[in-house]
């Protein structure tokens, strides 16, 4: 059980680093784009 618990979190943690590495390539895509 705490095993799960351990990979949700890291999965979590991982979508958290997704989302600002996407987030990071929209601004900049953004600041780009006229």
């Amino acid at each position: 059980m705490l095993s799960e618990e351990k990979t949700c979190e890291k999965m979590i943690n991982n979508k958290e680093m997704l989302v600002g590495v996407l987030y990071d390539i929209g601004v900049k895509s953004l600041s780009i784009a006229p």
